[in-house]
């Protein structure tokens, strides 16, 4: 039996966008756990709204022994995946402020790895993948200047073409599934139609693997981008 601790799945920023009327288009460029993103929504009605989001990530690590200086080992982790979604969204409250909304996605992706550091047997993987979620949202407008969003996305992933070699040379092939629960809360920033964005949350299994980890750490931050909001003078909730 395969047993190891690699990292072989992060997941991706929670898009969590706040609409207070059919028409507006926001997009979003991040950074953080899940490498670099871009994402996207729009609201196609006063109640409908579509989603669009990518991701790219390859990161590289270089260990040390910190007593010899001796380069202990290496890993990298690549990562592309892109994803789609339709939601219902109802805004309600003063001058409809308060949104709830509920998405349902899904997405493709490959990732694929390497390390020489901990387990001859799993040395390299690469895998492509699917995932379809589930994503109750609420957020509230305060102001011109902030949004606020909290939202727990529900995701199934299926590994169908999982390939792990070891230092010999010899392939596993394999498949596997996961069940996730990622909890986020999101908060914005700035004028009104771009916001600094920062999001913390976690990313958490439902099921434990034997021979492959994930990253517990949902954290990113950016760049937000409205541009078709604007806010009529009838806003009063809204005024300075």
């Amino acid at each position: 039996m395969i047993t190891s601790c690699k990292t072989m799945y992060r997941a991706n920023r929670v898009n969590t966008p706040v609409f207070k009327k059919k028409g507006e288009l926001q997009a979003e460029l991040v950074t953080g756990s899940g490498g670099i993103e871009v994402q996207s929504a729009y609201s196609v009605t006063s109640n409908i709204s579509l989603m669009l989001n990518g991701v790219y990530d390859n990161s590289k690590v270089r260990v040390i022994d910190t007593l010899s200086g001796v380069r202990d080992g290496n890993s990298e982790y690549n990562n592309i995946f892109g994803e789609g979604a339709i939601g219902y969204y109802k805004t309600f409250g003063r001058d409809t402020s308060k949104m709830l909304a509920m998405y349902f996605g899904a997405g493709i992706g490959e990732t694929k790895g390497y390390s020489d550091r901990w387990d001859p047997d799993f040395l390299k993987y690469n895998s492509r993948y699917t995932r379809l979620f589930w994503q109750p949202t609420y957020g509230v407008l305060v102001k011109r200047n902030f949004e606020v969003a909290a939202a727990v996305r529900f995701s199934f992933l299926n590994y169908h073409s999982l390939t792990i070699k070891d230092d010999i040379g010899t392939s596993y092939h394999s498949s596997s599934y996961d069940f996730f629960v990622d909890p986020v809360f999101s908060l914005k920033g700035g004028y009104d139609q771009f916001k600094f964005v920062v999001q913390l949350g976690a990313s958490l299994p439902i099921i434990k693997q034997e021979y492959y980890s994930t990253s517990p750490l949902l954290l990113s931050f950016g760049f937000h981008l409205n541009f078709t909001r604007y806010w009529e003078r009838e806003d009063d909730y809204f005024e300075d």
